[in-house]
């Protein structure tokens, strides 16, 4: 029996947004992102997570609620150069510790180790599910697409 292709490998990650984000993500990917590597310097990449859970992220919608709202399911190619493991990225970019620490906030050690940021565009169609908190309950890409029908006329 031959391994696995690695570039067949494939990983679930989370990305939170908020409901009103879906037209602009379904048009355009998932695009935008505040990766601050400095107190001036702010990359422009999304963040992406393996921890699911909505309590998980509460430390970093402030008070942008509404980010809460939508757990997009995006599938990746582990292989994809492009997705980086948060403290293996911020390594590379020599982040001062304190600014690291500031950034990874206080549940440092479970946030290093679940976050990720992807340096591009992520297409829709990587989207496989998502969780709308408000419901309780998953939704599919096709969903995502009439909601999003829906909602741009509002934004």
């Amino acid at each position: 029996m031959n391994p696995p292709d690695p570039s067949n490998i494939t990983m679930t990650l989370a990305h939170f947004t908020n409901i009103f984000s879906l037209a602009g993500i379904m048009r355009d990917g998932i695009a935008n992102g505040e990766v601050a590597v400095t107190p001036v310097h702010v990359l422009n990449y999304p963040w992406f997570t393996s921890d699911f859970s909505q309590a998980a992220q509460a430390d970093w919608v402030c008070m942008i609620r509404s980010k809460l709202a939508l757990r997009l399911e995006v599938e990746f190619h582990k292989a994809d150069e492009r997705l980086v493991r948060w403290r293996d990225y911020a390594k590379r970019l020599r982040l001062r510790d304190d600014w690291y620490e500031k950034m990874t906030g206080p549940n440092i050690g479970n946030n290093e180790r679940t976050w990720f940021v992807y340096r591009g565009v992520v297409p829709f169609d990587w989207i496989t599910g998502a969780y709308f908190h408000r419901c309780h309950g998953h939704v599919t890409p096709a969903d995502l697409r009439r909601a999003a029908q829906l909602i741009a006329p509002l934004n």
